[in-house]
């Protein structure tokens, strides 16, 4: 049996040291989201101006023939927002601190694509 998109996105905050990892429509709307205890944020408006962003940068592949979007990385001084995007349907965003290591985050991401994407599916 697969785990729970819960189970799933838990894993990955954990593993990652993440502040949020949310799951969402490419349309923006959440699906699921875990985070540290500490995170106040609203995960659904994290996720739906996050997807926004997204649907930006998709554009400007488009305009300058790059291909499909993979995922994108928006820095702050403050920590990072990664946004994979993992089929036509579902992303990826996860709200990153100063002090998590993003190659490790990027890893752990990959790895646990295809069991978010299933248990997207799953949930919806």
């Amino acid at each position: 049996m697969a785990d729970s998109l819960p189970a799933v996105l838990s894993r990955i905050q954990v593993a990652g040291n993440a502040e949020l990892v949310a799951a969402a429509s490419t349309e923006g709307f959440l699906i699921d989201a875990a985070r540290r205890d500490d995170v106040s944020l609203d995960a659904e408006e994290f996720a739906a101006v996050a997807v926004n962003g997204v649907m930006v940068a998709q554009a400007l592949g488009r305009e300058i023939d790059r291909g499909a979007m993979e995922g994108a990385f928006f820095e702050y001084e403050q920590g990072t927002v990664i946004v994979s995007v993992l089929d036509d349907e579902i992303a990826l965003v996860i709200l990153a601190g100063k002090e998590t290591n993003l190659g490790r985050l990027r890893l752990i991401t990959r790895r646990y694509r295809a069991d978010v994407v299933a248990a997207a599916r799953a949930a919806v």
